[in-house]
């Protein structure tokens, strides 16, 4: 929504305002001392200053009214493309391409077969208000439908001869052949160590440190780290066992703190979109002006003092403006053909781990025991267990998404064991960032580079690697290059690095 339409709609707002303001003056009081007088009373003055509050914020989205509508390229279709392209179509020209044949990245709904089967989400799935600020306002703002949803955690270890879960824990205190296992007694007993508040109050830790080498100082056993720490690491994260334990601590404590994952009791309450993430993807497509070229691969981006141009795959070129970079990190290195020396130190460090996702209805994917069945569920074979392989979660759908269906539906990351092709429903591969020493600090350093060249970047991959990351660094970008909304929340940027600036 470019200058002129704004001054449109702000004249639409005032004439009907002063419409108003002539008929109520001339309102009969029937009964009242006033009657056939023209007169007008407190609460049509109200109703009146109202519309014209309301004609004020027409133009509230807009920092500037004088500045010029832009033509603007992101590149990328996920959750951070979206909401940069969403916020600054409503100022600017802005053309989003996308390679793939769909938007939304890990926000990928997939209808569960056939007829009625219900919607399953198969990446991004659940969030809380609490640590999703931004993406719940956008939520609410686009009116969109979600539900109360269960965050339980499962683990099956050594082909299911150790299993617990999350909400067993308590119940497992009062079984005697549970307290006969070390293993067992190790494990609660690591628990309520880290997860103690008078702990975490004094904990002051070196944040260049990894996961690995702080609980190892701290003395805890390997066998807890190993049956607990490290597979809630690699399954928050998507990440190899590896790489778990070489996450930095003081990122590892900062969000598990936030998230309140090491406290016992007042956790924050998750929720799951209504009908899946398809749902809020398709209102904010709606409720935005952009242009979307699906299907549409950037093979190269060259700069000049003047413009931006980006070439497709069909060899065709269109010029812009600005470009922001909404794809992965490594990526826009493979885009730039001049790419400086600032940009490729920055963007190099960033590394990303691939995963196989199935959608699909095999429980042989879960734990042995369906008492330990839980909403997301690590599981690995003596076979399967080294460090640097793949993580292997399975997701219940049916609980995450309260499925109320007799068929239990899974997303599992790379299966450990072949998936019965009868019970296979959707594959498809997903890149999760990960996060350790290094990115952490280039996402700090990243601040140089936005806006060089009339070049932004925006991801996931400068925060924790979620979907509030992505929402908050699209709305950083779009905010830096005019947008302003009141119907966002006017805090910190608190998943981006404490180098970039308070909204």
């Amino acid at each position: 929504m470019g200058k002129s339409c704004v001054h449109r709609c702000f004249s639409t707002h005032i004439k009907y305002s002063l419409l108003f303001f002539h008929r109520i003056r001339h309102v009969n009081y029937v009964g009242s001392p006033f009657q056939n007088k023209r007169r007008f009373n407190c609460h049509s003055l109200v109703i009146f200053y109202e519309l014209i509050v309301q004609s004020v914020y027409v133009i509230c989205e807009v920092k500037d009214l004088s500045a010029q509508s832009k033509k603007i390229a992101v590149v990328g279709g996920g959750v951070s493309g979206l909401t940069a392209a969403w916020a600054l179509s409503k100022i600017h020209e802005v053309t989003l391409f996308e390679s793939a044949d769909y938007l939304g990245g890990h926000a990928n709904t997939v209808i569960a077969g056939d007829g009625d089967s219900p919607p399953v989400d198969t990446g991004f799935v659940v969030f809380n208000e609490l640590n999703y600020p931004f993406f719940s306002s956008l939520l609410s703002s686009l009116g969109v439908q979600t539900l109360a949803t269960s965050m339980s955690f499962g683990v099956s270890v050594d082909n299911g001869a150790f299993e617990y879960s999350s909400a067993s824990l308590p119940k497992s205190l009062l079984n005697y052949s549970k307290l006969r296992s070390k293993r067992f007694r190790t494990l609660i007993a690591g628990i309520l160590r880290l997860y103690n508040p008078f702990q975490l109050r004094r904990r002051a830790v070196d944040p260049t440190l990894t996961i690995g080498e702080y609980l190892r100082h701290c003395g805890f056993k390997d066998s807890f780290i190993k049956d607990h720490v490290l597979p809630m690491t690699a399954a928050i994260w998507s990440t190899s066992l590896e790489d778990a334990e070489a996450y930095p601590v003081g990122a590892f404590f900062d969000f598990f703190n936030n998230h309140r994952l090491l406290s016992l009791f007042n956790r924050p309450s998750w929720k799951t979109i209504a009908g899946g993430s398809k749902e809020y993807i398709k209102r904010l497509v709606n409720d935005g002006n952009f242009k979307c070229l699906l299907n549409c691969r950037i093979t190269n981006v060259r700069r000049s003092d003047k413009k931006v141009v980006l070439q497709s795959e069909d060899g065709s070129e269109r010029n812009f403006e600005e470009v922001i970079f909404a794809c992965h990190a490594d990526s826009v290195l493979e885009l730039l053909s001049d790419v400086s020396s600032k940009e490729r130190e920055i963007l190099g460090s960033f590394a990303y781990s691939d995963n196989e996702a199935v959608l699909h209805s095999d429980s042989r994917l879960m734990p042995l025991d369906k008492q330990y069945w839980s909403s997301w569920n690590y599981v690995s074979d003596s076979t399967a267990s080294n460090s640097d392989a793949p993580v292997h979660v399975t997701y219940w759908m049916n609980k995450l998404h309260g499925l109320d269906v007799d068929k239990q539906f899974f997303v599992t990351l790379n299966p450990i064991r072949k998936i019965k092709d009868s019970t296979v429903i959707y594959r498809t591969r997903y890149a999760h960032p990960i996060v350790g020493v290094d990115s952490v600090q280039s996402a700090r350093q990243s601040i140089a580079i936005q806006g060089q060249n009339h070049t932004w970047f925006c991801g996931a991959y400068l925060g924790a690697g979620f979907h509030e990351d992505g929402v908050q660094s699209g709305l950083w970008v779009a905010n830096k290059l005019g947008f302003s909304s009141r119907t966002l929340p006017s805090v910190q940027y608190s998943r981006l690095p404490d180098t970039y600036e308070l909204m």
